[in-house]
């Protein structure tokens, strides 16, 4: 299912095809298995694999991938569990969950997360719902088999965004070429995030056909680089911004098992969370950027190949279109206008 195409398919399909990208993802990691055992094999892997057209490598962040099946917090799903009211919450990164457990917190304790007093520690974020400012209100729950104990009995939330939006937004505060101001760019972490990202798509720069930078990615190498990881099999070890999210809240459980799926886009999103959590305040939230983004032809077909998994199970849940598209602005345009990014 592509994004243009918005007619709900029936449970059992959603399921269905639930399952069938889930085996195509531990095909693709087995083959790849085999096939690094016959290199290895050689007197030189790295070169029988240049020699194969693969151009792959291997580094020291590849050592630690795990199969799609053992798939847990670690590497997709973090599901957070309120025990005393028997509601368990998953947000995947970039999918507004800081407004949501900011809402979540003032709601709970009545006053906002920056002026709570057991704060001390500056660096804890909201998100950090094991330390002290939650008061052991939530439990992140890291196991299998408790998470799937939990899905069968509580009351399960999940917050999703449009696909194609999440991975722009990731590209642009995570690791997008240029200062802070341009994109609201972490800088300080983009180093390291590109560095593993390059580590497990595991080949030469060269290959990306332009000037190479060390520590940051244009649009279209970004989307190329994951574009190649997906087919890689290997979308399940991407870094949590950029995982796909029927790798992370869904990835041992589709939508249809989750009490409700919200879009972050829609006018208010946590509006069935605070129904069954009695809260009377519901949010209106608004996802914006500082700048907006205008995609090449090229990068959008990418995108779809890329996201179509994820459309796939959420399109019956997101409540429009998606705003990327090619020569579309990306997100809202604000004040600091709009960058074509097209012939990047």
């Amino acid at each position: 299912m592509t994004p243009a195409s918005w007619a709900a398919p029936s449970s059992a399909s959603w399921e269905s095809e639930f399952l069938r990208v889930q085996k195509a993802a531990v095909d693709a990691l087995e083959a790849e298995d085999v096939e690094d055992k016959d290199a290895e094999s050689t007197a030189n892997a790295d070169d029988d694999l240049s020699r194969r057209g693969k151009g792959r490598r291997k580094g020291k962040y590849r050592q630690h991938l795990t199969k799609p099946e053992d798939v847990s917090s670690q590497r997709g799903i973090i599901l957070r569990y309120m025990k005393s009211r028997d509601v368990a919450i998953c947000a995947c990164a970039k999918c507004g969950s800081t407004s949501l457990w900011t809402w979540l917190f003032e709601n709970e304790f009545r006053h906002s997360f920056h002026s709570d007093i057991h704060r001390t520690d500056r660096s804890i974020s909201v998100q950090d719902v094991e330390k002290d400012p939650w008061h052991g209100k939530v439990d992140v729950v890291e196991d299998k088999a408790s998470q799937d104990e939990i899905m069968q009995k509580a009351f399960t939330f999940a917050l999703v965004r449009d696909p194609k939006e999440r991975l722009v937004s990731s590209w642009k505060s995570k690791v997008a070429c240029g200062d802070r101001d341009d994109y609201g760019t972490d800088v300080g972490g983009r180093e390291t995030l590109v560095r593993n990202l390059k580590e497990l798509w595991g080949r030469d720069d060269e290959q990306l056909g332009r000037k190479k930078h060390k520590d940051c990615l244009k649009l279209k190498d970004f989307v190329r680089i994951i574009l190649d990881i997906y087919h890689d099999g290997q979308a399940h070890n991407l870094n949590g911004h950029f995982m796909p999210q029927d790798k992370a809240c869904f990835a041992h459980q589709p939508p249809t098992k989750w009490s409700q799926v919200s879009d972050i886009a829609g006018s208010s999103p946590f509006a069935p969370l605070a129904r069954q959590l009695a809260f009377s305040e519901t949010a209106e939230h608004s996802h914006s950027s500082i700048n907006a983004v205008l995609i090449s032809k090229d990068v959008d077909e990418m995108l779809n190949e890329i996201t179509a998994p994820e459309y796939a199970i959420l399109s019956p849940y997101l409540s429009r279109p998606s705003h990327v598209r090619p020569g579309a602005e990306v997100l809202l345009q604000t004040a600091a206008g709009v960058l074509d990014l097209r012939d990047e």
